[in-house]
């Protein structure tokens, strides 16, 4: 509730009181609060809201302020709903998004990261965007893939290494599988129907069989021996939930 200003010299403690009059300071401090962004004069001592009280168009959401980087006389303000810069200089739209709204508008975006270590790639899965990211992280470079052979990455959800080095992809509608060089990807013939799976997470048990789970169907077993594919959550023991989240094998 209170913020306590300490002088080095006198070592003691006092309090910041708020005041209601906007004032202009040559050394202003700015601070984030879950209150409200803040402006304090170190001169006397004294906060104000920089935000006024009533929210328009052009007004950052309230109390969602989680750091602040200033640099001259511009801020970079880390909130709940993005990035801005506040330009003290303008008069008029002085917050400036820099970085966009995703956690209202467009939640997932960045669904999951796979960080590979062999390849030194970055494998972003963005479940609402329908395309994986690879970023490669000595040089930066990003690709982008939207479809494998004809087929979307609709609801791309999670990246997987499995045993033998190859990496799956899974979407809603389809598995992807690459190459043992991790480079070349083809559509995976099962499951045979094209439907909504909606598959979200797999894993690979110690004898080879893979396990998907799918938030429609249930859990698929996949014997890559025997070369059958099979959903679980039709044995009469009901083992297996309706609508799996995620599979560990230990």
């Amino acid at each position: 509730e209170n913020l306590y200003a300490l002088s080095e010299n006198k070592k003691l403690n006092r309090v910041i009181k708020q005041s209601d009059k906007r004032f202009v300071s040559t050394e202003p401090i700015v601070i984030s609060s879950l209150s409200g962004l803040w402006n304090i004069d170190p001169a006397t001592e004294k906060a104000h809201e920089i935000i006024p009280g009533d929210k328009d168009a052009f007004a950052i959401h309230h109390k969602n302020f989680s750091t602040v980087y200033q640099h001259d006389k511009t801020l970079l303000i880390g909130t709940a709903r993005g990035a801005l810069i506040y330009d003290r200089q303008l008069n008029l739209f002085q917050f400036m998004p820099v970085v966009s709204d995703t956690v209202s508008a467009a939640a997932g975006n960045i669904f999951h990261v796979f960080d590979h270590e062999r390849d030194q790639r970055y494998y972003i899965s963005s479940y609402t965007n329908d395309k994986l990211i690879i970023i490669d992280r000595k040089t930066n470079k990003k690709q982008e893939i939207l479809s494998i052979a004809g087929k979307p990455l609709l609801k791309c959800a999670s990246t997987f290494e499995d045993s033998k080095k190859r990496l799956w992809i899974l979407t809603r509608n389809h598995l992807f599988r690459s190459d043992s060089d991790g480079k070349n990807f083809a559509v995976f013939p099962y499951p045979i129907k094209d439907d909504d799976y909606s598959f979200i997470d797999m894993t690979e048990d110690k004898e080879g069989n893979f396990w998907f789970a799918s938030l429609r169907y249930g859990v698929f077993v996949f014997d890559p021996v025997k070369n059958t594919w099979t959903l679980l959550n039709h044995k009469q023991d009901g083992m297996f939930a309706a609508r799996p989240t995620s599979l560990l094998s230990d």
